[in-house]
């Protein structure tokens, strides 16, 4: 598992007083973050994203000047983000901006942790994916990942292939012309895809490292395709 050598640089973008204070204790509680600066609203994030270099950012969606997604929008190289949100429906656009994970409101430690598994993974997978790979090993790994998948996440045959085509480097447009489906199916799609997997996995019982890994390859998945 390829982690973190040095505690990740943090900033924290939280209006809420009660909140903020919650996420300020969680974070100082991980060895693996070192939180490095603290924002109220937008505007203010913007300017220290922009004079830093943060490598994740905490990001409420509802700020004052300017809101969560008006912020990414400001940005010229976004850190690994995790959104926090009083509202589930933002999931989906959340994963489309780029996030790791969102986190609804009031944030449980339990809940803090998960997002921590997953962004963890996501590090490892993006550091892992960065070395010589071989094509038929990965076409292999694709086959395997597909079908672990459907059996644990009881995804139906468009969703399990659709994950197959994803794996294995196909494009969004690619996909829509393989399958004959409109753009409008395939994100359907996903959102059951996402459902069944990231949104309601269950790996407590795994070991550690073999949860974070299933993590960062489910994390990647939407990642991919965006």
């Amino acid at each position: 598992m390829n982690l973190p050598e040095n505690p990740l640089s943090v900033l924290l973008v939280e209006d809420e007083e009660y909140t903020r204070s919650m996420m300020i204790q969680y974070i100082e509680n991980r060895e693996e973050l070192s939180l490095d600066g603290i924002a109220q609203n937008g505007c203010e994030a913007v300017d220290l994203i922009n004079e830093n270099a943060f490598e994740v950012l905490f990001l409420d969606i509802q700020l004052p000047c300017k809101n969560g997604f008006e912020v990414l929008e400001h940005i010229t190289k976004p850190p690994y983000i995790i959104f926090t949100t009083v509202h589930k429906k933002y999931a989906l656009d959340a994963l489309e901006m780029g996030a790791v994970d969102y986190l609804v409101k009031p944030v449980t430690e339990i809940r803090f942790e998960r997002a921590m598994e997953r962004l963890l993974a996501f590090y490892a997978y993006r550091k892992d994916s960065k070395k010589e790979k071989s094509p038929e090993k990965d076409y292999k790994k694709s086959i395997e990942l597909t079908d672990i998948l459907q059996k644990e996440h009881n995804l139906s045959y468009q969703e399990a292939l659709i994950c197959g085509l994803i794996f294995r480097g196909n494009s969004r447009n690619k996909i829509t012309e393989m399958l004959q489906i409109q753009n409008g199916t395939l994100k359907n799609h996903l959102r059951s895809i996402y459902a069944k997997t990231i949104y309601q996995h269950n790996m407590i019982d795994e070991a550690e490292d073999q949860r974070r890994e299933k993590m960062g390859i489910l994390v990647n998945f939407f990642h991919k395709i965006i």
